[in-house]
């Protein structure tokens, strides 16, 4: 199996989630700052966790591709929305394989409907309040509206 997810908000930081090896790991990053650099008390705020990639996990991550049609998800959010590029907000990526499925979409400022639950999968297996993270502020589009 393997993952990367990346989500970032203008001038505001981003979250990489990915898999490495045995391992799939959670990253949030000030955007452009080095973490090293910043004092201790603003660098709690930024963190790397991981996870074993077991097989529980996998199956987690399965169910809930296939529950919530994640495998479908056009390439480019956005333009199946009718919408041209959008120059400034928030962006995300996902890129994921597993046995015979795969897919590869990415958007900006938009998000497929199924989208929260991608995001509150990762909740689980990390163990964090992931819509706090990066603060909610996503305009959800019912792809079956549209």
């Amino acid at each position: 199996m393997k993952i990367k997810f990346h989500y970032s908000v203008s001038f505001g930081g981003e979250i990489n989630i990915n898999t490495r090896t045995n391992f799939l790991y959670f990253k949030k990053n000030p955007m452009g700052l080095h973490i090293s650099s910043l004092p201790i008390d603003i660098r709690k705020k930024f963190y790397e966790k991981k996870v074993v990639l077991s097989d529980e996990v996998k199956e987690i991550i399965s169910d809930t591709f296939n529950k919530n049609d994640i495998w479908d998800w056009p390439k480019d959010y956005n333009k199946a929305l009718g919408y041209e590029r959008i120059m400034d907000g928030d962006l995300w990526e996902l890129k994921a394989s597993y046995k015979e499925k795969k897919v590869y979409s990415h958007g900006q400022v938009y998000y497929p409907s199924t989208y929260k639950n991608l995001i509150a999968m990762f909740s689980k297996i990390f163990d964090v309040d992931f819509f706090k993270e990066i603060d909610d502020e996503m305009d959800i589009v019912d792809d079956d509206k549209n």
